[in-house]
């Protein structure tokens, strides 16, 4: 089980920092809000009851792990490492939302695709679990440490060599915890978790014949806010009245039968 407590820790950090250098959009339904410095956030369309937005900044790297020292011995002269199993959280991004006046949240979808490669000239290199997203829904109440949310990952094993990618959707049904008609104010926050564990060979002197290395990025992040006006207090009435109609003349039906 990962511990995913750091991150966490940290997004909760962001929501209690000063938003000095927030930046807001306001769309037609729905605005947002950063909670970061220097995000970047484009309107891929909207209509009356969809609003599609990219996150154009949340591009994720990470770094060249090589191999360790302590190898056990396969054959007289070749060693092979027990592998780099090097894990971390990479470009935490909080963002705010709010509803527009007079609207009403019906869901949240998300469009993540990531990419993660590993290269290495040696046999048996590989990645385990190269490739995750979490995402972390919540809402800011009283000086925002109230954070929740459930957790959402997605995972795709790389080969040597190889690259592949992954994307998935994440409705906000599935986040429990939350009251999506009452959401204004509400955080959201992406990240990517990423556990590579690359095998290089060495020789007996213990030389590092080759370098493993893991990569894992985003290409496209984007968001779709669901929305629907909000009934107007006359809509309900009438509807109440209709059922005291339908009621009373089927009551008229049953006694005129008996």
């Amino acid at each position: 089980m990962r511990n995913f407590a750091p991150p966490l820790i940290a997004a909760a950090a962001i929501l209690m920092s000063p938003l000095a250098h927030a930046e807001t959009w306001r769309f037609d339904n729905v605005s947002i809000k950063s909670l970061t410095p220097n995000p970047t956030v484009s309107l891929v369309s909207q209509s009356a009851s969809e609003t599609t937005i990219s996150f154009d900044s949340f591009a994720l790297e990470s770094g060249a792990y090589a191999a360790h020292d302590n190898a056990p011995r396969i054959t007289d002269d070749i060693y092979y490492p027990g592998g780099v199993d090097k894990t971390g959280m990479m470009a935490i991004e909080g963002y705010r939302f709010d509803l527009a006046s007079g609207q009403r949240l019906t869901g949240v979808t998300l469009d993540v695709t990531f990419m993660g490669e590993l290269r290495t000239g040696q046999p048996g290199g590989y990645t385990n679990n190269a490739i995750m997203m979490h995402v972390d829904f919540g809402e800011i109440r009283g000086n925002g440490s109230h954070v929740y949310g459930d957790r959402f990952d997605t995972e795709r094993f790389v080969n040597l060599n190889g690259a592949a990618t992954t994307s998935a959707d994440l409705d906000l049904e599935r986040i429990g915890g939350g009251d999506i008609n009452s959401n204004d104010g509400s955080y959201f926050s992406l990240y990517s978790y990423q556990d590579a564990f690359a095998r290089a060979a060495r020789s007996s002197n213990n030389d590092l014949i080759e370098e493993s290395y893991a990569n894992t990025w985003a290409s496209t992040v984007t968001m779709t806010f669901h929305t629907a006006p909000v009934p107007e207090p006359a809509t309900y009435a009438m509807f109440g009245a209709g059922m005291l109609l339908l009621g009373g003349s089927a009551w008229r039906k049953r006694s005129a039968r008996s």
